[in-house]
């Protein structure tokens, strides 16, 4: 146990009384007192609170009659603040909730049965185990304070289950991409109506948005401000700037070969709206999306996929550089990251075995044929409308998952 100590803080003497279960506590003397008087104030301290007698406005009244409320009062004075902003509201707001359902019990009780009480109630209430360890320990905390030893309910909370890692086929994306805005929405209509452009211009750039997302693994916001300048849409040659705002102070942009059913989607656009270039301000997939979650998943219950979000997206394009015999190292490279910890351990989860290609190949629609080929069995059917080509692998349009 460790022995009580003397310290300063904030102008005052204060006594750390932790290994006496009695927390921290201010003496009421400046710090310019002498350090033989902050030690016997100390003792004197320790010995009132081991006589179990409240401190403070509440001393001229019996033991049993001060309320918890009063005591979380002068808790909150002489305990320290939190060393974070976050720590702090999280103690403010726990404590309110405290005492707004203890406030009236008087501080004895607590060395009874009151905080078992209290849990089985907020147990029948079907409050969360996590949040019933947060009442839980700042009741506590109050309670010890004043010289009480609580009797504080044990609560156990359940291992979190193993993740679950998944992956988009790029089967399931183009079906997806087909898929989104082919039952009419009202976005569609009031983005037309602040952009100058028609619903289907508007539903077509959304379809970009998707296949910017698969193709580059950049994120939702990245997405977002992808424009004009940001690509050369060749589908032979063309090129596009890989950013990544979260890691762009350490991590400077690149070009990167551009992958040529991404070049296609993009050129299939440009035909579509009488044009041969996108503008350098132009925001390619339509800007700001904050519907796309919704879309997506109603487009996904449609095809009788699971909910899907951008995160899914991320992950399935380094999936698909993996398969094409990406290293780790090129996966982190394309993705803007720091290092390869996160591929190593967050996003190269699954298992590839046979479906690797022999040697690194560029993600392409010939590579995605290739690869089908080894997966499926079978021939893989590639669809050819307008400039778009849209590849179907019979038998393997689902989200795979494995643990």
């Amino acid at each position: 146990m460790a022995r009580p100590r003397t310290y300063k803080r904030r102008g005052q003497w204060w006594a750390d009384l932790r290994g006496q279960d009695l927390g921290q506590r201010c003496l009421d003397l400046p710090d310019s007192a002498p350090e033989s008087e902050a030690i016997h104030a100390l003792y004197a301290r320790l010995a009132l609170l081991r006589s179990a007698r409240p401190v403070g406005p509440q001393a001229d009244l019996p033991f049993g009659r001060v309320l918890f409320r009063a005591a979380a009062e002068r808790w909150v004075a002489e305990v320290p603040a939190a060393r974070t902003s976050g720590g702090a509201d999280w103690r403010r707001q726990v404590l309110r909730r405290v005492s707004r359902e203890l406030g009236s019990v008087p501080v004895a009780d607590f060395a009874g049965t009151a905080l078992r009480d209290y849990d089985a109630r907020n147990k029948q209430a079907g409050n969360a185990p996590r949040t019933r360890r947060n009442l839980l320990s700042i009741a506590a905390a109050v309670v010890r304070h004043c010289g009480i030893a609580p009797v504080v309910p044990r609560v156990l909370i359940a291992t979190a289950a193993p993740p679950s890692y998944a992956w988009l086929t790029e089967a399931d994306m183009r079906d997806l991409r087909v898929e989104l805005f082919r039952v009419r929405t009202g976005g569609a209509s009031a983005y037309a109506a602040r952009h100058g452009e028609s619903p289907a211009t508007y539903a077509d750039r959304r379809r970009l948005f998707v296949s910017i997302a698969y193709y580059t693994g950049l994120h939702t916001s990245d997405v977002e401000r992808f424009s004009g300048a940001d690509v050369y849409c060749d589908p032979a040659v063309g090129t596009w700037r890989r950013h990544n705002a979260k890691s762009s102070r350490v991590v400077p942009d690149a070009q990167l070969p551009l992958p040529q059913q991404l070049a296609i989607d993009l050129a299939d656009f440009l035909r579509a709206t009488g044009r041969r270039r996108f503008e350098p301000a132009e925001l390619i997939a339509g800007g700001p999306w904050t519907k796309a979650t919704k879309s997506m998943t109603a487009a996904a219950k449609r095809l009788g996929l699971p909910p899907l979000n951008f995160r899914l997206f991320r992950r399935s394009c380094v999936y698909e550089l993996a398969l094409r015999n990406w290293s780790e190292r090129d996966c982190a490279e394309y993705l803007g990251h720091v290092d390869q910890r996160m591929i190593r351990e967050v996003y190269a989860r699954w298992p590839l075995g046979p479906l690797v290609a022999p040697v690194r190949r560029m993600w392409n629609v010939q590579s995605s044929v290739e690869l089908w080929h080894r997966r499926a069995g079978t021939d893989a059917t590639q669809i050819t409308t307008g400039t778009a080509q849209i590849i179907r692998f019979p038998g393997h349009s689902q989200v795979t998952k494995t643990a």
